[in-house]
This record gives C-alpha cells, sequence and structure tokens, in this order.
C-alpha cells in the first residue's frame, strides 16, 4: 500500500470507530501479554 492509502485507511477507522477498546479482558498487563503472546 501506498503510505497515503495507509493514512485514509486508518483516518476511514477513527471515523467509524473513535473509541476502540479490546474484548480480551484481564486482571493486569501480564494476563493481557500472555493471552495475547
Amino acid at each position: 500500500m501506498k503510505k497515503a492509502d495507509i493514512f485514509e485507511f486508518y483516518r476511514r477507522l477513527a471515523e467509524a470507530n473513535p473509541s476502540p477498546e479490546t474484548e480480551l479482558e484481564s486482571g493486569d498487563i501480564y494476563q493481557l501479554l500472555v493471552a495475547v503472546v
């Protein structure tokens, strides 16, 4: 992708969902790290 296309892609994502939240729930940052890895 061209750099301009990438910026447009992220701009549209931010416009569609300005406050994204993760579906993962964890008690602390280390649990989140293990869940992702």
